[in-house]
């Protein structure tokens, strides 16, 4: 006996098409869905690396504010840059903080060159590049060319750092016999540009961060 071939099981042209444009659709959903997954997770990751960052630097200078005290004296640069010839602490911030008690410490936000250190201009603080680096030194016993680079500073090789710093001021208030001293820091973090990471994403994933230090109360007294 003889089927006809109108009676056998199969798809029609139009089924076909059909469910090819839902399983296409399904896929698009689900390719965008994973995208959007990937990049909350790799900015989730980078904002982790930034505020690491940023703890790492506070609690370094609140360590440093809390056992010597912060000093208004200013840096005496050889170079005629406002915010490291001048005291602007209270004012637009300064680029560096003094420790008082004579321990010559203090913490400069510059470039290292040549053995010694120099103020950053506008285009070199957005310098995204790997070895180019503004960043926040310590400088101890006026030793510029042994400066510690706090910034990612468990990274030795400037190559091998993730994290720079765009801009760095400090604030001072209160510094009196009255009042502690308080420091304010003003910090924005950002990555350094790797292969494969796009200019948006950089400018995305940017934090800037504020907070306030003060100095130990009893350290403006002696007692009788």
């Amino acid at each position: 006996m003889f089927h006809s071939l109108r009676s056998s099981p199969g798809f029609t042209l139009i089924e076909m098409i059909v469910v090819m444009g839902i399983m296409s659709f399904m896929s698009v959903v689900i390719l965008s869905v994973y995208t959007h997954i990937t990049d909350v997770e790799r900015k989730l990751e980078v904002v982790r690396l930034l505020q690491e960052s940023a703890r790492e630097v506070t609690e370094r200078i609140a360590k440093d504010v809390r056992e010597h005290g912060i000093t208004t004296s200013w840096y005496e640069a050889p170079l005629a840059y406002p915010l490291w010839m001048e005291n602007h602490y209270t004012g637009s911030g300064n680029e560096i903080l003094i420790m008082s008690g004579g321990t010559n410490v203090r913490y400069i936000y510059g470039k290292k060159t040549a053995g010694t250190l120099e103020p950053c201009n506008e285009d070199e603080r957005k310098d995204t590049s790997e070895t180019f680096r503004c960043s926040l030194y310590l400088v101890e016993n006026n030793d510029y060319q042994n400066s510690i680079d706090l910034i990612d500073m468990y990274r030795i090789d400037p190559k091998e750092k993730r994290v720079r710093l765009e801009n760095m001021r400090f604030y001072i208030s209160g510094q009196d016999q009255i009042m502690e001293g308080k420091v304010t820091l003003v910090m924005t973090l950002a990555l350094t540009r790797k292969s494969g990471i796009s200019g948006m994403f950089l400018e995305e994933t940017k934090i800037r961060l504020q907070t306030t230090i003060s100095e130990r109360a009893y350290k403006n007294y002696q007692l009788p």
